[in-house]
């Protein structure tokens, strides 16, 4: 948002999640809020304790209905197969914590929007557990926002989370089972724009890159992070392995890297922000090789002084391929892949096999590089923000 000339009228609805971090650090979260450019709301403010305790009692009741009507019919065959092992329990457990998180969300970001007259709800939710129930409750109301949603995921067919049915959202359905969505999209690259097009025919549909992306510049720490490491681990001839984590898939990174032979590498692990001390908590307990971490670096930094970076479904590995770095992904049996297998990123599927995979890394084209950033991210120029904010104007709204 920093290009926005008129700060007054944007600002920033933050869903601070309740927790001991939350308390322990609330003077240093209060400090960062202060310092963004615009104004700054809590969410859970808009929402009563009585609004609460009633999303908890209808929740309880609509429990008890369900687990009736499922103990009369098995609704879980899919293509003739009977999926109710796996499918049943995830419809109960939804119950328990999942719908009234769903539906608190969901009812605060509604009262704040009832009470505040903002033209646009700018959300990279996508179509993430939680994100439907948020656009329904905003589009309940009599004078609403745009939603507008801003691709956040990288984008391939077997992501489950971006795999939409076009019924869902026709007007030919019921309208008690049609999916609300939002009203304009802003999508990293070329594919998934075409994806929602044909999901989304009537829809606005903007290839603007990825804001992520617009991170990536950053001074180059390569030599001074190598002497730190060389010196931490008292060895400057071992090359240095960097593992780059994402949303909780450590376990299967580690599953696969315990059966590889990596005792002649320096071992760094950076691990996604949102997760790091967790992450770091399963590596020191599961991981069976020495690694060190480097809180003070970004994972960007730490990259530029890697070898070899090892990743599984961290999106930073596009970065570090954008930029020639030796980047590999792991794929393994122990969990589904995420990852899309045209993206040419090297895949290492078989551990017995770690050094031939190496020895056998491919060097891709100029002309295939510059294809691969279009489909997936438009432009790696830093300049998606700008992109972003010149179309916003455009909608003549308060920007």
């Amino acid at each position: 948002f920093a290009p926005l000339k008129n700060k007054d009228c944007n600002c920033y609805l933050t869903d601070l999640q309740p927790s001991i971090k939350l308390i322990l650090n609330y003077f240093s979260i209060k400090k960062k809020l202060s310092l963004l450019p615009v104004k700054n709301f809590i969410l859970h403010n808009y929402i009563s304790y009585s609004e609460i305790l009633g999303i908890y009692i209808k929740t309880l009741y609509l429990f008890f209905k369900t687990s009736k009507i499922l103990s009369k019919k098995n609704y879980f065959y899919l293509n003739k197969n009977d999926c109710s092992k796996i499918l049943k329990p995830k419809i109960v457990e939804s119950f328990f914590g999942n719908i009234q998180d769903a539906l608190i969300l969901s009812i605060a970001i509604k009262n704040f929007l009832k009470k505040n007259n903002f033209k646009n709800f700018i959300t990279n939710g996508e179509f993430y557990p939680n994100f439907r129930s948020i656009y329904a409750y905003i589009k309940s109301l009599k004078k609403r926002p745009n939603i507008i949603l801003v691709n956040h995921a990288d984008y391939h067919k077997d992501n489950l989370f971006l795999y939409l049915n076009k019924k869902d959202f026709s007007k030919k359905t019921r309208e008690y089972l049609r999916s609300p969505e939002p009203d304009i999209f802003f999508s990293q690259g070329t594919e998934y724009a075409s994806y929602l097009r044909d999901i989304f025919p009537n829809k606005k549909i903007f290839v603007v890159g990825s804001f992520k992306f617009d991170l990536a510049k950053h001074a180059n720490k390569k030599n001074s992070i190598k002497r730190i490491i060389k010196k931490i681990n008292q060895d400057k001839m071992k090359k240095i392995i960097v593992i780059l984590t994402s949303l909780k898939d450590e376990d299967y990174l580690v599953h696969f890297l315990n059966r590889c032979d990596l005792s002649n590498y320096q071992i760094v692990l950076s691990a996604h922000p949102a997760f790091f001390d967790s992450t770091e908590t399963y590596f020191k307990k599961n991981f069976k090789f020495d690694f060190i971490t480097l809180k003070k670096y970004h994972s960007r930094e730490i990259m530029d002084a890697a070898d070899l970076i090892i990743s599984g479904y961290a999106s930073l590995a596009y970065e570090a391929f954008f930029q020639g770095l030796n980047i590999v992904r792991i794929e393994d049996y122990f969990r589904p892949n995420w990852t899309d297998k045209k993206d040419f990123i090297p895949i290492l599927k078989n551990p017995a096999n770690f050094q031939k995979y190496l020895a056998k890394q491919n060097k891709i084209s100029t002309s295939l590089m510059s294809k691969i950033e279009k489909k997936y991210f438009y432009k790696f120029d830093q300049k998606t923000h700008e992109r972003f904010c010149k179309i916003m104007k455009n909608f003549k709204k308060c920007f």
